[in-house]
């Protein structure tokens, strides 16, 4: 079975109810391996489904603690009829909602497994995800496993369709995070997501690593760090958990909460990067890293037209906020409507035209938006970059199989924009996109 087909088929349980809890190792009398974390709020439409791939986990000793983040609707009474019936499920309450970085906080102060897992309440893991997360990180004595996640995507009739997903080498053997890091940077694929890697509680804690509260964007600021500490890592080439990517969801929307979020991102892993010493090949990887998160910065500013102060933070950092805003008033960023981004979700074939400045803003756009590109192509590759932002360019030329399938994206500045469509028009491809 392909790992397409294992995604939907759980999925397909899931929503038929068929997938029942299997037989729970009393946890009074044996110390929990797992604990699962998961932070809710105003999920009704999907915490069934979210709990319910929980439930048939085949493994014998976990428990599970939801952290209900003053939701609004009635997440609270569905995590409720779970806790009555499982006694490994606990619920913790936040009167007001504190966000994303304070739920999963406190799910951490409140855990007592050996290995800490995070599922958001709209995602889903897969049956065999703690037995053989946890048999490993016993296995190599880990602080950390890094997996895959298969991505899917809700449309607005409610019908699931599954994302393409990138590859990822296959590392095999154990690492140093540091090590870990650098190799995910040389891709670029870094995986950054808190909830694709299973950690060892006592890695975090003995570490003080903990969600920095108040922002979006929080996995970037605390996965680096955890990949900066760890000293045992290893990487499972398998899709354990399904992200599902919705309009409701948080990282759908543009906001200018996300913008500040990166900034402080940003100068949260320069000052860790300043106070200590590290190899070339990291420091080379950190500022990879840091580039990305400029680059997200800059496109954020692009979408918030409206500056405002930034709401947290020092006298100072506010002033290096505004400084970086005014540097970046003059600077364009291409970009794309909302509208566009959901016709490339559905998308079958993928094609940025370009390999220059324009291009790049539109590739980061899309990985941003965890939306896969298939091909980047340019008429003349001898008089062009051969990879652009990790992707490998190809003459369009030798992409005619695609023409009839295949929305290009035209990625280049106004003054060679018409002649591009003409080219492309000529050779066959007629579903163009142009950048804003």
């Amino acid at each position: 079975m392909s790992k397409n087909e294992i995604g939907n088929s759980v999925i397909a349980g899931l929503k038929e109810g068929k997938i029942e809890h299997m037989f729970h190792e009393n946890l009074m009398t044996s110390a929990v391996k797992v604990t699962i974390i998961i932070p809710i709020y105003n999920s009704e439409c999907y915490l069934d489904e979210c709990l319910k791939s929980v439930l048939q986990q085949n493994f014998n000793n976990y428990e599970v603690i939801c952290i209900d983040d003053g939701s609004e609707d009635n997440s609270r009474e569905i995590v409720k009829k779970y806790a009555e019936r499982y006694e490994f499920i606990k619920i913790i309450f936040h009167e007001k909602n504190r966000g994303l970085s304070a739920a999963r906080n406190t799910g951490l102060k409140n855990a007592c497994g050996k290995y800490v897992l995070f599922l958001d309440a709209d995602d889903m893991i897969v049956p065999e995800t703690l037995e053989e997360l946890y048999q490993c990180a016993e296995q190599y004595n880990l602080d950390n496993i890094y997996f895959n996640m298969k991505k899917i995507y809700e449309t607005e009739m409610q019908h699931m369709q599954s994302v393409d997903n990138p590859e990822y080498r296959h590392y095999d053997g154990v690492y140093s995070g540091q090590e870990m890091f650098c190799r995910f940077a040389e891709e670029k694929k870094m995986k950054i997501e808190a909830c694709r890697q299973f950690f060892k509680r006592d890695f975090l804690t003995e570490n003080s690593l903990t969600f920095y509260e108040g922002i979006l964007h929080e996995d970037c600021l605390f996965s680096f760090l955890c990949a900066m500490k760890a000293q045992k890592v290893k990487n499972i080439n398998k899709e354990y958990y399904i992200y599902r990517q919705h309009k409701g969801s948080i990282m759908s929307t543009i906001s200018e909460r996300r913008m500040q979020s990166t900034f402080i991102v940003i100068l949260e892993i320069f000052k860790y990067w300043n106070r200590n010493k590290f190899t070339d090949s990291v420091n080379r990887a950190i500022l990879y890293y840091l580039e990305e998160q400029f680059s997200t910065f800059g496109y954020y500013k692009n979408m918030c037209q409206d500056y405002k102060e930034l709401e947290i933070g020092s006298f100072a950092e506010k002033n290096i906020y505004r400084l970086m805003m005014g540097s970046l008033k003059k600077k364009k960023y291409a970009s794309l409507s909302d509208e566009k981004i959901e016709k490339l979700r559905m998308a079958r074939y993928i094609i940025i035209f370009g390999a220059g400045r324009a291009a790049i803003d539109i590739i980061k756009i899309l990985q941003g938006e965890n939306i896969n590109i298939d091909a980047v192509a340019v008429s003349d590759l001898d008089v062009s970059s051969k990879t652009v932002c990790g992707l490998d360019v190809m003459e369009i030329k030798n992409l005619m199989q695609y023409k009839n399938i295949a929305t290009v994206i035209i990625g280049v500045t106004n003054k060679y924009r018409q002649e591009v469509e003409k080219q492309l028009t000529n050779m066959g491809f007629d579903n163009l996109m142009m950048i804003d």
